[in-house]
């Protein structure tokens, strides 16, 4: 069962799953995911800076969920993993390509929390297989850049 201290004070916050760092190649999907409370920030301009700073705190503390337990699947396969005490789970399975289309780059997965039988928040995303024609890969961090969040306003 799933629970956590705000639990107790009446924080009926709803748990999500955020999925990243994922990848693969032609013999395994490699998959990071994190179950946490969902704090519900939203990016509004108007509130100046006192709710920026506490929009930006509440991106850095997060209310993380242990012990969740998470369904994974990707085409032709399924597991169902914990979430450690930080609410992590690394996903590491042996993997088909030709169960997916084979030429595509990108392998599907879903994360689907599950409690007491019922699914209670799912997650879809995707791992890259590189091409076995690629020569090189490009990192790029997007904070700032084309997702404005709002942390450097109240240095300007």
């Amino acid at each position: 069962m799933i629970t956590y201290l705000s639990r107790l004070f009446d924080n009926k916050n709803p748990v999500i799953i955020m999925p990243f760092k994922r990848y693969a190649n032609d013999n395994r999907i490699h998959g990071q995911a994190r179950v946490l409370e969902n704090e519900g920030i939203a990016n509004i301009e108007t509130e100046g800076f006192v709710g920026n700073l506490y929009r930006s705190f509440k991106r850095f503390e997060t209310d993380e969920i242990s012990g969740a337990k998470v369904h994974i699947t990707w085409p032709g396969g399924e597991t169902t993993l914990l979430s450690d005490e930080e609410g992590y789970m690394y996903l590491d399975v042996e993997y088909n390509p030709y169960l997916n289309d084979a030429s595509s780059l990108w392998i599907p997965i879903s994360y689907s929390l599950v409690e007491k039988g019922k699914t209670l928040f799912t997650a879809n995303s995707s791992a890259i297989r590189p091409s076995a024609t690629a020569k090189f890969g490009v990192i790029s961090d997007i904070d700032e850049t084309v997702l404005h969040t709002g942390l450097d306003s109240f240095l300007r």
